[in-house]
Formats: structure tokens, sequence, C-alpha cells
């Protein structure tokens, strides 16, 4: 029923409030696929000409692997984007100072190829000229993207997790979901609080994500008062025997246990080893995981194993509609749709409040930031959602996305804590 994406998960979006139901255009408009293995762009609007310096579209890339083994991470930008574009351009556009644009979706698989990845860079910026980006979640992607992207001012909506990318050097970054860091120093104060947890230890996959997230870990467990017990275990993406590593950490009887920056099967595995060694304590993950893979692969050990939410606690009609829809079309529902539609609708009600400008200047878009609160009307209540992050930036660059944690119970993800507050 899901899929993980890095680090994290939630709900919420900007104002939308001059296009209550998302405006969007009649125009016979086909949502994107997945692209070709060749890395071809493909397009999911029918492609309006330009006939002044104002355009008659709004061009949104989506930038990240769609095929091989992180194509769920380009896949959680990928649908939520296109379904938004759908739902704007059946209205007509998206409503703009009295006006409507209908959406253009461009796509482009990265297939976490570095050739590649700079390739499809280019072609969304230079050929198909779009004015935003969907994508991606891997530092290395983002920082292919950037030198590409940024001289032309390309409004980037990212799931990589080094803060640095969304610090004043660039403003033309945002960061879709909270960081691990932030997931991790949430559920360890939860754990001080309900279990009682004084001691840390953490293992990590061994590349890119899975050691800055321990490190942001072991960050995250030093300012909340934890001992860490083991701060540099690693493992090998690919490994299938997690027993070692888990004999290895069950002998030095932690409170918590996170297997940071790993796959659903990663954790999985190692939370089932683990379990049959003995381990009493609780197992987390400082990323979104896949429940239908930990249950999969884990059985009945799964049970109690901990990791950053995706659906809000007050869903509502509007969100369970969009569930269906989504599972309609691609086939299954997954968590991260339920964040990264809301990084969608945050462009249009970002474009929305700071007027026809934005059309043709990004840095408009950038200073219309602060003027947005979007109703959300996928949480009972409709909470206005914003742009927050300074105190982790220094300048607001994140989506003010809820931050919640799910526990494995019973077979099934349950939301156990939610907060705006992170």
């Amino acid at each position: 029923m899901k899929k993980w994406l890095i680090p994290l998960v939630l709900l919420l979006v900007v104002s939308l409030a001059a296009c209550a139901a998302p405006a969007a255009a009649s125009t016979s408009t086909s949502t994107a696929t997945e692209t070709s293995a060749s890395g071809a762009t493909e397009t999911s609007a029918s492609g309006a000409t330009e006939t002044s310096d104002v355009p008659k579209t709004i061009k949104v890339g989506v930038y990240g692997p769609l095929s091989g083994s992180g194509a769920n991470w380009g896949l959680a930008f990928k649908r939520p984007t296109e379904m938004w574009a759908d739902e704007i351009n059946a209205e007509g556009g998206l409503l703009v100072d009295g006006e409507r644009y209908p959406i253009e979706v461009f796509v482009e698989d990265t297939r976490l190829d570095a050739a590649l990845a700079k390739t499809a860079a280019e072609r969304l910026v230079y050929e198909n000229q779009v004015r935003y980006i969907m994508g991606p979640a891997i530092d290395m992607e983002q920082a292919t993207l950037n030198p590409v992207s940024e001289p032309a001012k390309v409004i980037n909506f990212s799931g990589a997790v080094n803060p640095e990318f969304y610090s004043s050097a660039h403003p033309y970054c945002v960061l879709a979901v909270p960081l691990p860091t932030h997931f991790s120093a949430y559920v360890f104060s939860y754990l001080m609080e309900t279990d009682g947890a004084k001691t840390f230890y953490s293992i990590a996959a061994n590349d890119s994500l899975g050691t800055w997230c321990q490190q942001e870990d072991i960050t995250a467990a030093k300012e909340v008062g934890l001992e860490i017990l083991a701060d540099n275990e690693i493992f090998e993406p690919d490994i299938t025997d997690f027993y070692p590593l888990a004999s290895k950490a069950v002998a030095a009887k932690p409170d918590i246990i996170s297997v940071a920056g790993a796959a659903p099967e990663n954790t999985a595995l190692f939370a089932k080893a683990a379990r049959e060694l003995g381990y009493k304590g609780r197992i987390m993950s400082d990323v979104h995981q896949d429940i239908e893979t930990i249950v999969d692969v884990a059985g009945e050990y799964a049970e109690g194993l901990l990791w950053i939410a995706g659906i809000p606690p007050s869903p509502s009609e509007k969100l369970f509609k969009f569930m269906k829809d989504y599972e309609a079309k691609y086939g299954v529902w997954n968590d991260e749709a339920a964040t990264k539609i809301v990084s969608a609708w945050m462009i249009g009600a970002t474009i929305q409040a700071a007027g026809k400008a934005a059309l043709t200047d990004n840095d408009a878009w950038v200073e219309a930031m602060s003027k947005v609160e979007w109703p959300n009307i996928y949480i009972e209540g409709n909470p206005p959602i914003k742009y927050i992050g300074e105190k982790h930036f220094g300048k607001n660059s994140m989506v003010g996305v809820p931050m919640g944690i799910t526990e494995v119970q019973n077979g099934k993800d349950v939301i156990i804590k939610y907060s705006f507050d992170y």
C-alpha cells in the first residue's frame, strides 16, 4: 500500500484559495507515463505555443529515477504531480490574476545514473524550459541538477537530505518534506518520554544517504541526551544476511536501534534478525518505509517498527478521494503521495500569491513565499500550510507539512503521534 521515500512524510499545502478547487485547463491533456529506458522526455499536456512574453502554459518538470532500484523515489514525485496537473487542467488551468494557465508536465527518468541525470537536467531546463521541477530525492542528483537549474532560476521542490541545498546559497530550492534529522530528534524524544529510553545504537546502509542519515541521527541523539553505544556500524545495501550485524547490536542491549537511510527490505531483514535473536527494544528507520515490503519480509517481527508517517491523523474526504483515484490510476497507493501532492499545490499557490509576475520572473515567486497560507484540503478543518524552516536553514525554504510517527501494529501501519512543531 505505500512506498518509502527518504525522509519523511506527511501532508499539507499552501494558499490556493483563489482556486479553491484547483483550477485547471480543459485542454486535451494526457498525463505522462513513466519514461522509457532511453530517458526520453514525455509531456503530460498538449503543449500550447507561446505567442508573447507571458507563457500560455505553466511548465513543470519531474526529475529522478523512475525505473530500477531507485524508482520509488522518483515515482513518489511523478505521480502526485501528474494528478495535481490533471485536477488543475480539468478546470481549465491554474487561475492567476483572473486568467487560467494549463499545466504541462515533463518527465525525466535518471535511473540513478550520473550521466543520464545530467542529460535529463539539461533537457528539462534548456529544451523544455520548465520553470518548476519536482524531485529529486537523492543528494547526488540534486548536486547534478543545481548547476543547470539555478542559473535559470528554476524553482525546485526536492527531497534531497543535505541541508545545505536549502540554505540562502540556494534561493530556488525548497524542501518537500522534513529531513531525517528532524524526525530522529522527534522520535527519540517521544521514546524517552514513553519508554524511558536512554541508549541508542545506529547502523546504516553504506551509501551516501545511509551514512549521512547516520550522522544526523547521532547529532539528534546527542541533542536529546541519549547515550550512544554505536555510531559507525554499516552494511552493504545488497546484503541479505543481517544476523552478524544484528547479533552485535543485540549484545549491546540498546533501548533504540536505528537503521539509518535504509530501503524497506534492508530494514525488514534487520528487524527480523534482531527479533529472532531476542531483541526487545525499539527498532526505527529515519526514512519512510513501505508497509507491504516490511510485513512481507519481516512477518510477525515487523511488529513495533517505527518510521515517519505519510498520512495525517484526520484525513478529509478529499484525501480519501485522492487515495482512491491514485490507486485506480497507478494500481497501488503510496503514502508519500500524500506529502508530495502538497508540494505540487504549493507551486500553484505561490504562483497565485505572486500573480502574473511569477509567470516570467521566478524571483517574484520566491518573494511571494512569505504570503502563502494554503488551506490544506487533505486534512479535516483545512489547517493552513506555510513555508517554514528558518531555524533549520536560515530561511523558510521547507513545506510545513506535519511530523508524524508510524508504528507497525498487527501488520498495519498506524500513526501514533503527530505534530506541526518540530
